[in-house]
Parts: structure tokens; C-alpha cells; sequence
């Protein structure tokens, strides 16, 4: 099993689309957490439907692992989080910017924008701009404005999160900017950020993803669908459900968005 695991991650340096796709398929099948690190590496391959099925495998991978592990660093005093953001190991410096997501502490900011300003590993710049625009200070805004031409995707879509937090015509300015971006998920993170702030461009973007017929694009249009969550979201779904009844990838995302959206509007 170990020398086809080791020609399975030589396969994902191919040139080749196909000989690439293939391995990420094979390697997202096996229960080896050693093959993790490698399936995080492709979710910014050049390709799209190979990001798209090396993201649903990290997802898969990772989230049984995930809130366990979270749960118990969040706990962590702030001295050793902090030394945690400027670790020499990546994985530690991504684990301390999360945990950050859900701590708002005053010495956590100017640590993180610190480590932001030098940092140069994708994964990391990604955690660390979410973890940023999670604390709300508006002085963070220019900071992360940047970050939305970075050549990463997960940069680019993980700072639209992070600038969902404020309202600033500059910011609604850039971001609406990147609504034809190339990546399916920079483009559905688009939509979901102008949902209330510009509803007939965001019904504009869902279409032109759902028209492409391409599954990454379609996928990221009905995750945007169930985010949002308005009476013509459920309407949209409804209708891709009738259209889409034969294929049971759009079919499972779709249920699950209608399951988000019913939620957001049922009275609690």
C-alpha cells in the first residue's frame, strides 16, 4: 500500500490534468491521515474541478479531527497562542489562527496583523485574514483589502469572509470587483457578501455559475444559495432540484442548502 500511496502523491506533480485528477480521487479514498497535508496542497490546483474534489476531501478528512482538537486549544492561555502565531511550523501557525476565530482578546490583533505582514505560506495568509476580519476592528480594513489580489484563491475567498464583517464602499467596491473571478468559490463568496448589499448582482453570479453546467461552479452556486438564504433561494433551489433530478452530486448539495435555508427562515 505504501509504494501506491507514494506513486499516487508523485502523480499529483503531473502536468497532466487527467493523471492529477485521478490521484486526488484515489488519494481522497483512503483513511491514511499521512495523505492529508498532500489533498490540502491541490485545493489551489490550476484546474478547477481538481480543487473542487480535493476541497471535498480535505473537508472530509479533516472536520472529525477538527472541533475535538479546536475545542481543547481554545482553551490555551494567550501568551502561548500568541507564541503559537509565529511558530516556525506552519500547521501550528494555522491551528493558532483558528483558535483566534473564536477569541477576542486586545493583544490578539496587532499579533496577528504583525504575523499577516510578513507571512508567505498561502494556508496560513488564508487563516490568518479570516481570523482578523472575525475581530471587528474596522483599523483591519486596509490591511485586508490586498489580500483580495492575492494569486492564492483560498487568499482571495477567505478575505471576502474576513470583509463581511464591515460596511465600507471601498471594501463593497472591491469585492464586487471579483464576482467573474476564475475560482468557484471566490465567486460564490462574492455572492454571498452582496446578498444584502446587492441583490440583483448576486441573483446575476448564481446564474452565470448554474449556466456554466460545470458541477464545481453549479456546487459553489447552491452552497451561496443555502448561505443566504431568502424566500428566492429556496424558489432557485427548488428548481435546480427538478432540473438536476438524475444527478446525485447536485442533488446532495442541494438538499443540504435547502435544509440551511428552511432554517434561516423558520421563525426561532
Amino acid at each position: 500500500m505504501g509504494s501506491r500511496i507514494d506513486e499516487l502523491i508523485r502523480d499529483l506533480r503531473s502536468e497532466k490534468d487527467d493523471v492529477r485528477r485521478v490521484a486526488v480521487i484515489w488519494l481522497s479514498q483512503l483513511s491514511d491521515p499521512g495523505v492529508l497535508p498532500h489533498l490540502q496542497g491541490m485545493t489551489n490546483d490550476p484546474c478547477p474541478s481538481i480543487r473542487f474534489i480535493a476541497r471535498r476531501a480535505v473537508g472530509d478528512l479533516a472536520k472529525p479531527r477538527e472541533s475535538v482538537t479546536l475545542a481543547e486549544e481554545r482553551a490555551i492561555d494567550t501568551g502561548r497562542l500568541l507564541q503559537r502565531i509565529n511558530d516556525p511550523d506552519l500547521h501550528l501557525r494555522v491551528r493558532a489562527a483558528l483558535v483566534c476565530y473564536h477569541r477576542r482578546e486586545p493583544e490578539l490583533l496587532p499579533a496577528l496583523l504583525k504575523r499577516l505582514s510578513f507571512e508567505n505560506e498561502p494556508r496560513v495568509i488564508a487563516t490568518l485574514v479570516k481570523a482578523i476580519g472575525m475581530q471587528g476592528d474596522p483599523t483591519a480594513i486596509s490591511a485586508l483589502m490586498k489580500w483580495l489580489s492575492h494569486p492564492d484563491s483560498r487568499v482571495r475567498a477567505n478575505t471576502i469572509e474576513a470583509l463581511a464583517f464591515y460596511e465600507d464602499e471601498k471594501v463593497l467596491e472591491a469585492v464586487s470587483a471579483l464576482a467573474g473571478d476564475s475560482d468557484n468559490r471566490v465567486s460564490a463568496n462574492v455572492a454571498i457578501f452582496l446578498a444584502q448589499r446587492n441583490p440583483e448582482k448576486v441573483r446575476q453570479i448564481i446564474r452565470d455559475m448554474l449556466a456554466s453546467k460545470l458541477v464545481w461552479k453549479m456546487s459553489s452556486a447552491i452552497h451561496a444559495l443555502g448561505e443566504i438564504g431568502a424566500p428566492w433561494c429556496s424558489e432557485e433551489l427548488e428548481r435546480i432540484a427538478q432540473l438536476e433530478a438524475g444527478n446525485p452530486l447536485i442533488m446532495k448539495e442541494v438538499k443540504k442548502a435547502l435544509l440551511a435555508t428552511r432554517k434561516k427562515l423558520t421563525p426561532s
